[in-house]
């Protein structure tokens, strides 16, 4: 497989950092209180004990053990909560960002040159988008971005002709 000249991938740079600047930009402005606090308030009781489907239980009590440690981790380090909902804004975009990067990487090596421009714009427009306008870690926009990792993993592990013996894999996944 040849590999693309620099040239050829400078605009997609550019308008990647042009994307994540203006998703950045997007993080210090519209904070919803009610909802925002609802969930940082699950990942913090997570984070101070809480068992969930024992303890805690809610409409969907296991999604907060993932990011429960960004809070805890938060709380340990400044000694309050004051600010933690712009951290864990900034780190929910950091979060989309990893995972995003990630998928492109899997389809790098999975999809040909010619549609791999195709798939870095797909990606490219999910910086800056956030599920029921939450940029919050939620019930609502984890799932979005897993589902998608899911789906490229998937992608990933296929291979043509050895539909079969790709069974074992996916069934991991």
């Amino acid at each position: 497989m040849r590999r693309e000249a620099l040239y050829t991938r400078i605009p997609l740079i550019a308008v990647t950092v042009a994307v994540t600047a203006a998703a950045f930009a997007r993080v210090f402005f519209g904070v919803e209180t009610t909802d925002e606090a609802y969930y940082i308030s699950a990942m913090r009781l997570i984070s101070k004990g809480l068992v969930p489907f024992t303890e805690y239980w809610t409409q969907s009590p296991g999604w907060p053990l993932f990011f429960s440690w960004v809070v805890g981790l938060y709380e340990k380090l400044t000694g309050g909560l004051e600010g933690i909902f712009l951290f864990c804004r900034v780190a929910f975009t950091i979060f989309k960002l990893l995972l995003l990067g990630l998928c492109y990487l899997l389809l790098r090596k999975r999809v040909d040159a010619r549609s791999r421009g195709c798939w870095a714009l797909f990606l490219i427009a999910l910086i800056p988008f956030a599920p029921f306008n939450l940029s919050s870690f939620s019930y609502n926009t984890i799932p979005f971005f897993f589902v998608l990792l899911t789906g490229i993993l998937l992608l990933s592990v296929y291979q043509k002709g050895n539909e079969a013996g790709c069974g074992g894999k996916r069934g991991l996944l």
